[in-house]
């Protein structure tokens, strides 16, 4: 092993912006089951998590040095002293969340394009609590073409990755090595319980060769949520 192992410990994370430094006041902070789940809660900087508060404060100032502008996502553990220690930083817009962002955020072109000119604008949300489902294919991943089908009225939820449409068939376009996750449905509501099935209802109706959807890791990504509060003392207000 390269690092030494971390005991007693969870993951957390943060998925937000930072232009020239500075912080948006509201973050979409939640938990993921890795490689086909997201589900968070659009809280105040001020409410997060001290750990994550302590490494987004820290990667501000370092971010400011380089004249950073743009989205960035965390990969964080913690252990039981509260301790954070970074694993990751992703520099971009992470997948998951950052679907479910650009729909949970009515102002989001707005963010982007006034972010870029070294304006920070704060997220408008639609909703407090937002869902991701990861849509994954071994076609794709593959290096095919991937055909994927879904009911018109959803398009807004159905996100795909490097999307194309040729008359009336949506394609995932391949990467050159090909990439299992091709897509993404995403949903939101009021309550926890809205945004799942918001999400649900979407990805009902996706279709396509080989197209996977693992609906069932929400409820893993709940019993994750527990288990953080319960014994690392998280609390992200998810239930």
């Amino acid at each position: 092993d390269v690092e030494e192992s971390l005991p007693d410990m969870t993951e957390v994370g943060s998925d937000s912006f930072c232009i020239d430094g500075k912080i948006p006041s509201l973050h979409l902070a939640g938990w993921e089951v890795k490689d086909a789940a997201f589900f968070g809660r659009i809280v105040k900087h001020s409410e997060l998590p001290k750990p994550i508060q302590i490494v987004d404060e820290k990667l501000a100032k370092a971010m400011a040095s380089y004249g950073y502008r743009g989205f960035y996502s965390t990969e964080i553990r913690v252990t039981k002293d509260e301790v954070p220690y970074m694993l990751d930083f992703c520099a971009r817009m992470g997948n998951p969340p950052g679907f479910l962002y650009s729909e949970m955020y009515s102002n989001f072109s707005e963010i982007v394009w006034k972010g870029a000119n070294g304006i920070l604008v704060d997220p408008k949300p639609l909703a407090e609590y937002g869902v991701q489902l990861q849509m994954k294919s071994s076609w794709s991943d593959g290096g095919h073409w991937q055909p994927i089908d879904f009911d018109p009225k959803f398009r807004q939820q159905v996100k795909i990755v490097n999307g194309c449409k040729i008359g009336e068939q949506y394609y995932s376009v391949p990467m050159p090595l090909g990439i299992a996750e091709c897509g993404s449905v995403v949903g939101w509501g009021d309550t926890m319980k809205e945004a799942v099935e918001h999400a649900k209802k979407a990805a009902d109706t996706v279709g396509g060769y080989s197209i996977k959807i693992n609906e069932d890791a929400l409820d893993e990504a709940v019993n994750v949520a527990k288990e953080a509060k319960e014994e690392h003392g998280i609390d992200l207000g998810i239930e």
